[in-house]
């Protein structure tokens, strides 16, 4: 059985926030809040931990994983150049937020958490913990749903012990959780593509992609 902590999400108890820290730092998983729905962190650069998230998930490995940062700065570690005034416009207008944004990747990264593909999906969360675990690790951290693959994720950390409690070493508990995913759009490509229905509807971000399109 995990333990669960419960957290003032706005202002998370600091010791609380180096446990969760330090757990992912020893290639831990943990559940935590962020502003979408409940989900599970490892250390995308340790391969034994991203291992153990896929089985824990029951996740297919050709299933990418969403990756979320701290500051729009660390893309230069993780991506290829955004230097596309879209994609600046697009970041600029939804980060931090519910948009999670698919990059051509950089070589180095951790190729279980692209699914065999050549992109990584990256969002920078409108959340403190999350921020602030990140902040405290120096690496980004992985952002799956809390839940085996295929249900629906889950709303509550006795949800997330219920399914998941036992493979887990740390719960965040920060009472209920909508559990509305983000819209996911490939950039990768010259024309965007939406990959995901979430957070923010196709209408607004066709609306503002269309606005914004070089001519």
């Amino acid at each position: 059985m995990s333990k669960i902590v419960s957290l003032d999400p706005t202002q998370p108890d600091p010791f609380i926030i180096t446990e969760a820290a330090t757990i992912l730092k020893n290639g831990g998983i943990i559940a935590f809040p962020t502003d979408t729905s409940y989900g599970l962190a490892v250390n995308p650069y340790d391969d034994k931990a991203v291992k153990r998230l896929f089985k824990i998930k029951g996740r297919h490995p050709s299933k990418p994983i969403i990756l979320l940062i701290d500051n729009i700065s660390k893309l230069e570690t993780l991506v290829e150049k955004t230097e596309s005034p879209l994609i600046n416009l697009l970041m600029s207008k939804f980060w931090p937020g519910p948009l999670t944004l698919v990059f051509k990747e950089k070589s180095h990264l951790n190729k279980r958490i692209m699914g065999g593909t050549r992109t990584i999906a990256i969002r920078l969360p409108n959340a403190v913990i999350p921020i602030l675990i990140m902040q405290e690790t120096g690496f980004p951290i992985t952002a799956t749903s809390a839940n085996h693959s295929g249900e629906k994720p889950a709303k509550t950390s006795e949800e997330i012990e219920e399914k998941l409690g036992k493979s887990l070493d740390l719960i965040l508990d920060v009472g209920f959780s909508e559990a509305i995913s983000s819209t996911i759009l490939d950039i990768s490509s010259l024309t965007p593509k939406i990959l995901r229905m979430g957070g923010i509807s196709s209408e607004t971000l066709n609306e503002f992609i269309a606005m914004n399109k070089p001519i």
